[in-house]
């Protein structure tokens, strides 16, 4: 006949109920951080690729407008041109164009030709400025 007394509880092996407990809150909180930290990296990761595009936009636009192929929709500001315009919806550029007979950044007058600056703006940050000395092309007299 079988007896209850003779089972003995503490005598088996295996893990107790609050053993269990304390090893699935220590797992919860492992994975609680660890999808933190998935979620962070996402987030900077999207971050950067948008930097990216930000910068070779710029650079494209620059190209573009030292090359003068942008289209003819600037606006007149005073001595500055100024183009702008949206890429996907989501960023705004805007290239301004203006002539100075000196350097920004050099405080002495300068008697050669004027310089043609090209400030490079995207998203409401500026990212490129380039200057380019106007030269005029003169084309070989035809025989």
């Amino acid at each position: 006949m079988f007896h209850l007394k003779d089972r003995s509880f503490t005598s088996r092996g295996g893990f107790t109920l609050l053993e269990m407990l304390v090893a699935l809150a220590i797992l919860g909180f492992s994975l609680c951080l660890l999808l933190d930290f998935i979620a962070n990296s996402l987030r900077l990761a999207g971050k950067a690729e948008l930097a990216s595009r930000k910068l070779l936009l710029a650079q494209s636009k620059a190209d573009e407008a030292l090359l003068g192929l942008l289209e003819d929709t600037s606006t007149t500001k005073g001595k500055e041109r100024v183009w702008q315009g949206l890429v996907a919806r989501d960023i705004a550029w805007e290239i301004k164009e203006y002539e100075s007979s000196k350097d920004k950044t050099d405080t002495r007058e300068s008697t050669s030709s004027p310089t043609l600056f090209y400030d490079v703006s995207v998203g409401g940050i500026e990212v490129s400025s380039a200057r380019l000395q106007k030269k005029v092309l003169k084309t070989p007299p035809r025989e």
